[in-house]
């Protein structure tokens, strides 16, 4: 499911929370909203409207129907807790999946919708309050496989959201935040889907200039009957890509060295999104990186031992706008972490960081593959 609110939240209790997630009920999670020093309100505590969750808009996190809705609760002073009512004021959603999402501890009479009706990402269902078992002002979310009220929770994961914690802001496709991190949704941005749209049925030629050498590759796109994109190059290696939820995905590079194998490792995953200082991290699978000696030896133990990644981290840079005609517009970043012995790694295989320059109008304009000296494959 997406995130529920706008804005940036903290998570407040998460999975076998130490608090109410617990048991049948572990798998759900409370949000609040904090200021930067982590305080939850200002002015007096025993306010409920000096707490900055306290009327919030509550979001639908997915396409669905509104199944039941509780509104008449009243909220709860300050450090109080309803027991009779413990989910106080809520929204169940019949979610198009089929499984159901409960939104808890709303504010008295703030439903926006009712039974029955459809929903989309984003509609406000109602706002942040503090009824049911809630000492502060806060919003309970979880899953479930049947429309009861009470009824136990299931695993599920956020799509779409940037984790701010320890400094860094990490964009995560899908996945669980942890306790007391800061949670946001991510920025959605309809240009850089552009971007990834139309490149079909098109070639591109580059030149690769490395040291003294150059010489010229051209590739070609098509679509495939699953709907993926397949690139071939005349240097006769092929690479297939597709563009998922949001996510533009590079994977199964077959061949050697080339313009695709760099635009494998270099647009391994590329998410549509805007949020600013924000990075991913990703992995890629070390098997092409190998010698010839060494894929033969991981094809033997790794069914025993584990496949081998390397880990990279992505993010989207200022473009320089050198990128001849095709000036691009966004920049993607990709530094290496490994620690493969370079007895087993081919002359060249793995790069410090690669800067992929996209374009609206001609898709990659340029590369830049920072090896012992850099690779600059500029399309001409």
């Amino acid at each position: 499911i997406l995130c529920p609110f706008s804005g940036e939240w903290v998570v407040t209790q998460g999975f076998d929370g130490r608090f109410t997630h617990q048991g049948e009920w572990r798998h759900a999670l409370d949000f609040e909203v904090m200021d930067g020093s982590g305080r939850r309100y200002s002015g007096s505590p025993q306010r409920l409207d000096n707490f900055y969750t306290f009327n919030t808009p509550v979001l639908s996190p997915a396409m669905g129907t509104v199944f039941k809705t509780v509104d008449h609760i009243a909220d709860r002073p300050p450090g109080s807790n309803n027991f009779a009512n413990p989910w106080g004021n809520l929204v169940i959603l019949r979610l198009d999946t089929g499984q159901y999402v409960k939104l808890c501890h709303l504010r008295n009479r703030s439903l926006c919708v009712k039974e029955g009706q459809r929903v989309k990402p984003g509609d406000a269902v109602g706002y942040c309050g503090n009824s049911g078992r809630s000492p502060v002002p806060h919003l309970h979310v979880q899953v479930q496989t049947t429309a009861q009220v009470g009824a136990t929770t299931v695993p599920f994961r956020l799509r779409h959201y940037v984790e701010r914690s320890d400094g860094e802001s990490v964009y995560h496709v899908a996945g669980i935040p942890a306790e007391d991190a800061r949670v946001q949704a991510a920025i959605i941005d309809s240009r850089i889907a552009k971007y990834f749209d139309n490149i079909s049925r098109r070639e591109y030629t580059y030149r690769l200039q490395y040291l003294d050498h150059e010489s010229h590759e051209t590739i070609s796109c098509r679509v495939d009957h699953f709907g993926s994109y397949v690139f071939e190059s005349s240097a006769g290696n092929r690479l297939t890509a597709s563009v998922q939820d949001q996510v533009f995905h590079a994977f199964d590079h077959e061949g050697g060295p080339g313009v695709l194998y760099w635009l494998w490792l270099g647009l391994g995953r590329v998410p549509f999104i805007a949020n600013p200082r924000t990075h991913w991290h990703d992995v890629v699978d070390l098997h092409p990186m190998l010698r010839a000696w060494a894929k033969l030896l991981l094809d033997i133990n790794d069914p025993f031992f584990g496949y081998r990644s390397v880990e990279v981290t992505r993010s989207f840079e200022p473009p320089d706008h050198d990128g001849g005609e095709a000036r691009p517009n966004i920049c993607l970043a990709t530094t290496f972490r490994h620690e493969t012995s370079s007895l087993f790694v081919a002359k060249n295989a793995i790069p410090r960081q690669i800067q992929t320059y996209v374009s609206e109008s001609n898709w990659v304009a340029r590369i830049v593959v920072n090896l012992d000296r850099p690779l600059t494959i500029q399309q001409v």
